[in-house]
């Protein structure tokens, strides 16, 4: 099945003897895909002393359930840090 399809039933019983008429027809649509969040933008960081940076960014999106933020070290791949909720705001240190 696809999702956001719809797709039409119809059922009709049977033995040895022959088929039924049909049923009446019955409708249903499947659900959208999953609708991910968009991404965030305008990421800062501001180092505020030498072991705190504070980070801030917009929320472009309403259906998100947190932030993952990751960190790079040393240019070395991102690793997931913090996940700080629904705050647009975060203090690392």
């Amino acid at each position: 099945m696809n999702p956001n399809s719809t797709y039409t039933y119809r059922v009709r019983a049977f033995n040895a003897d022959g088929n039924s008429g049909y049923s009446n027809e019955a409708s249903a649509t499947t659900q959208s895909q999953p609708n991910p969040p968009a991404a965030p933008s305008n990421l800062t960081a501001t180092a505020v002393s030498t072991s705190q940076i504070d980070l801030s960014w917009t929320d472009n999106s309403n259906n998100e359930d947190g932030f993952k933020i990751e960190r790079k070290d040393h240019g070395i791949d991102h690793v997931c840090r913090n996940r700080p909720g629904r705050r647009q705001r975060h203090q690392l240190q």
